[in-house]
């Protein structure tokens, strides 16, 4: 930067042209950037070398002791070179490494380019693409919107687990939903990572969808790009965003084309652990004595059953003598009370359902708590997690056969619910 530039980038806010590769635009970046890092308890400051071909600048900014003035001076040098290096002396304690993967996905825009060079401590920052355009496997579409007389490009990514996730993403065990949705590039840098502007994502799985948009510097009132530019934009809803927000929505359904056309099927090896837990919930739910759910009809199809075959109701029927079986020949009868199953449920997390005298618990495998959470778990998190939902389906079933409870308020409602739940948690436990 030249004198006068950096001097602008050090004021609060300063009128000149902006152009569209320019970072800036308002005119409070730099200062307002070296503010949230220096620590003022501990007097801190900064200092600014900026070369511009042979033209060298210094600044040096005590914002604890003359927040409204620096020293400033320039000099000259018979080296051809142009870079700015800043130096944060007494800085905010801050973790370098989460810094630097901050700074190489925010950038990526400028540094995919070779446009910007940025180094934390001497380490030179290599751009993250959030979208990971350069993996194979991604699955990748292209569409346009006019918005006020010419196309924006949106570029929309449907991501899956087989690939290495970059450092930014590491930290989860998943992709998350904050990081999922549209990321918006402003001066050659996001100003959002994730979110939905607007656009209703229906899906579980759009965590893995991933879109990128470019908002000129002329349509900064349109979007309503907020001047920290960090909290996305503010006009969403704005009518000449009408198409672009339709073509948003086109892209979150085509990723969920994309997840329902690569659904992979469940391995033996998952079936089979599947079977095995399912046997040990039912041993459980025995020894707990749980009793089997009854639909309507079923309870009533039993009722006339007793009628037909009670003694009393046929008092000439001779009763038939058995023979007494030996205590050692006895045998425990082990009804099976739950059935657990895996299936595309699309937006619920799951299903709880009685048929057969069993339960039938019906998870969502699509949904990200089972990917990322729940595939997770080793056999026994596993077993105590059905044991929860096996307790939370008893529970639903002996509210809604309590017919009585339909008048009562919602409060009630819920009393006795979880009343039941702890019962049936309790004696869960105690026979595991």
């Amino acid at each position: 930067m030249t004198h006068s530039t950096l001097e602008e980038c050090i004021n609060l806010g300063s009128d000149r042209e902006y152009e569209e590769t320019h970072i800036g635009y308002f005119g409070s970046g730099m200062n307002t950037g070296l503010i949230n890092l220096i620590d003022m308890d501990r007097d801190g400051y900064c200092t600014i070398e900026s070369r511009n071909d042979y033209e060298i600048t210094t600044l040096k900014w005590e914002i604890t002791k003359t927040p409204f003035n620096y020293e400033i001076s320039s000099y000259t040098d018979g080296y051809d070179f142009t870079g700015t290096d800043i130096t944060i002396h007494n800085p905010l304690k801050i973790q370098p490494g989460g810094y630097k993967n901050h700074l190489a996905t925010i950038f990526y825009p400028a540094l995919k380019d070779g446009e910007v060079n940025i180094t934390v401590n001497g380490d030179k920052i290599i751009g993250n693409d959030p979208l990971y355009r350069h993996e194979e496997s991604v699955s990748k579409n292209y569409v346009t919107a006019m918005v006020k007389g010419e196309l924006m490009n949106i570029d929309a990514v449907m991501l899956n687990d087989t690939f290495e996730k970059h450092s930014w993403d590491r930290g989860h065990k998943g992709f998350t939903y904050g990081k999922s949705g549209i990321y918006v590039i402003y001066g050659k840098r996001y100003i959002t990572t994730g979110g939905l502007m607007g656009v209703v994502a229906t899906d579980p799985w759009y965590s893995r969808t991933r879109m990128e948009i470019t908002i000129p510097k002329k349509h900064t009132k349109l979007f309503g790009v907020p001047q920290t530019k960090i909290n996305g934009i503010t006009n969403v809803n704005a009518p000449e965003l009408s198409e672009l927000k339709k073509k948003l929505d086109d892209m979150f359904k085509w990723s969920v084309y994309m997840r329902k056309k690569n659904k992979v099927e469940v391995s033996q090896e998952v079936k089979n652990e599947q079977h095995e837990l399912n046997e040990k919930i039912n041993k459980i739910a025995s020894r707990a004595g749980v009793k089997t759910p009854k639909t309507k009809e079923e309870k009533k199809e039993i009722r006339q059953k007793k009628k037909l075959i009670s003694f009393e109701a046929n008092p000439d029927k001779v009763k038939k003598e058995t023979t007494p079986r030996k205590k050692s020949e006895s045998k425990i009868k082990e009804n099976k009370s739950f059935e657990f199953e895996f299936d595309d449920l699309g937006n619920e997390f799951w299903y709880i359902g009685w048929r057969n005298d069993m339960f039938h618990i019906v998870m969502n495998n699509t949904h990200p708590f089972y990917h990322e959470i729940y595939q997770r778990m080793d056999k026994e998190t596993k077993l105590s997690m059905m044991n929860f939902m096996a307790c939370l389906a008893m529970s639903q079933y002996n509210t809604i056969e309590n017919e009585t409870l339909c008048g009562e308020d919602i409060i009630s409602f819920w009393q006795e619910y979880w009343y039941h739940f702890s019962i049936q948690m309790r004696k869960m436990i105690q026979n595991t």
